[in-house]
């Protein structure tokens, strides 16, 4: 998606943005966080392509005519650097940070800003983080570094300290709905996407675009089928991890939240998967509550581990394994 306005929910967060670079305040450091599917990204893109841009509009956005912003659209803007993992790798590492400090420190074609946007920030090792600090805490006249983080928790305190931390929130239900309904064809389920992207709109886009409902039903029957001895744990971990572990973690977490809801209450007022209700009751009715939130638990800790060196196939499998000993325990 290439904008050069601000997402609706963006506006609050963008107006704050403009203000300061209108009173040439703006600050060295801008950190941008909140939950995935919320478009963080494209709010970053949006505030570099108005920081390089040589004739912003009365709102503050890119012109998108004039050389400069022509420059960033094919992607040769001289004062614009974009730093994520090298291909291959999971982390940004200690030589990137160390280029973009230097980046950072050299003058400026256009004579306005130079920027650099990095994202994930999470994905920032301990060497990398530590040379990143030392950029911060000697920052370089008209040199604007941008994070982008659904985790800023995993950022070091120094690294958050010494940014402007912008929290993007969000949308309300209605606002989402909205947005969501102008991007879909008619007729698709956009309550339905928006509870299982918890109101981030961009995510739910991406749900209903790559078909991820119908991989979300696989992904359900799999976790019942398994809990019932009706299938291979090997084979279903296989096509678990087929699917991306990035992908199933966070489906299997709205699961067991949704089974211990469940086991709390008939009738709870939230569900992550209101479709999936009966699907969902008659597992939890067969398990502990207890064993819920341990599954759940585990998840969790997978979910923290994303972004290292994880075996999905092991990884599913292992949990497919705990998965089934409490169909045993239960037994």
């Amino acid at each position: 998606m290439d904008i050069t306005a601000p997402l609706p929910w963006h506006m609050d967060a963008w107006n704050q943005l403009v203000e300061r670079q209108r009173q040439s305040s703006m600050p060295h450091a801008v950190l941008l966080a909140g939950m995935s599917g919320l478009g963080k990204s494209l709010l970053a893109d949006a505030l570099a392509r108005s920081l390089l841009c040589e004739s912003p509009n009365q709102d503050g956005t890119a012109c998108g005519q004039c050389k400069s912003c022509q420059q960033y659209h094919a992607g040769s803007h001289p004062d614009y650097r974009h730093v994520t993992p090298e291909e291959g790798k999971s982390v940004i590492g200690i030589e990137q940070c160390r280029q973009l400090s230097s980046f950072l420190n050299l003058t400026s074609h256009y004579g306005r800003y130079r920027v650099v946007i990095l994202e994930p920030a999470e994905q920032l090792n301990v060497a990398s983080a530590n040379s990143l600090l030392k950029t911060l805490e000697e920052p370089s006249e008209g040199g604007i570094l941008i994070l982008v983080s659904d985790k800023p928790d995993a950022l070091l305190p120094t690294i958050r300290s010494r940014c402007q931390q912008i929290k993007l929130l969000p949308p309300t239900h209605e606002l989402a709905s909205q947005w969501l309904s102008s991007h879909l064809e008619q007729g698709e389920q956009v309550d339905l996407l928006l509870s299982l992207s918890a109101n981030a709109p961009l995510k739910a886009l991406e749900l209903a675009n790559e078909d991820k409902l119908s991989q979300r039903a696989e992904l359900l029957q799999g976790l019942a089928d398994v809990h019932s001895g009706r299938v291979n744990m090997a084979s279903v971990a296989k096509a678990w991890s087929d699917m991306g572990i990035a992908e199933v973690v966070p489906s299997l977490q709205m699961f067991f939240a949704d089974m211990v809801r469940l086991k709390s209450s008939n009738q709870p007022p939230v569900l992550n998967n209101p479709d999936a209700r009966n699907e969902l009751q008659q597992i939890a009715e067969a398990v502990h509550w207890k064993q819920l939130y341990h599954h759940l638990d585990e998840l969790n800790e997978l979910a923290r581990r994303l972004h290292s060196s994880l075996n999905p196939q092991m990884v599913m499998e292992d949990f497919l394994i705990s998965w089934s000993r409490t169909r045993a325990r239960a037994g």
